[in-house]
């Protein structure tokens, strides 16, 4: 019985998760990359900035620029946020390049202390 009860619990907190994830596009996922997340909290945070009137005059004030330059600044920033997208690399590649780095280093290490 509790078993049962269990797996409910389970398939319950996976349906909220799941509507967690449809309700709020940026909440990310297992495999998210660190690009798109880095793009989410900074299109979340200019979205921020553009709501709340007073936080964006502050920034309008803090610029020398008018309220409406900030705003539409902060709207063409939104479109690529963090620039172009990386070029995707396999993961035994970053794995590879990443023990080359290490032995490079370790390297590098055992040279000084000599």
């Amino acid at each position: 019985m509790s078993l049962e009860r269990d797996e409910d619990d389970k398939f319950r907190a996976f349906a909220q998760l799941e509507h967690l994830h449809a309700k709020y596009t940026g909440t990310g996922h297992a495999d998210i990359t660190r690009h798109e997340w880095a793009v989410h909290q900074h299109r979340d945070s200019y979205a921020s900035y553009i709501a709340h009137k007073p936080l964006l005059s502050y920034m309008a004030v803090a610029q020398n620029e008018s309220l409406e330059r900030v705003r539409y600044d902060m709207l063409t920033k939104m479109i690529r946020p963090c620039g172009p997208k990386p070029k995707e690399t396999d993961l035994a590649e970053r794995v590879k390049n990443d023990a080359d780095r290490l032995k490079k280093a370790e390297e590098m290490i055992a040279q000084k202390k000599k």
